[in-house]
């Protein structure tokens, strides 16, 4: 970069890495007419998480605390019945961490 009175400096560099396996999680069926469901964790970090339900006005619905484990990357679910049909994100977080998916239940 120059400025206007001739001097310049370099720009910070940056390492990208390209490839890298990111975490992400898959929940089906989706959408879905119960409210129960299974949620799968790719690439995750063994421990548990804080999974919470938000609705499209962000308001928080529902917690609970899920164990994930890479041996057992799948798990069932079950929502409250009291959570009415509509969209909703469902967000997982560990430490610094957070996955989210939004969700129809029909």
């Amino acid at each position: 970069m120059i400025d206007k009175d001739g001097s310049f400096k370099y720009s910070q560099i940056v390492s990208v890495i390209f490839n890298a396996k990111l975490s992400t999680i898959e929940i089906y069926p989706n959408p879905g007419n119960i409210k129960a469901f299974k949620l799968k964790m790719i690439y995750a970090e063994n421990g548990k998480y804080a999974m919470k339900l938000y609705n499209v006005s962000g308001m928080l619905l529902y917690e609970t605390t899920i164990t994930y484990t890479s041996t057992q990357p799948e798990q069932s679910l079950a929502l409250p019945a009291s959570i009415p049909p509509g969209t909703y994100t469902i967000s997982l977080k560990k430490g610094q961490s957070v996955l989210s998916q939004k969700i129809i239940i029909q």
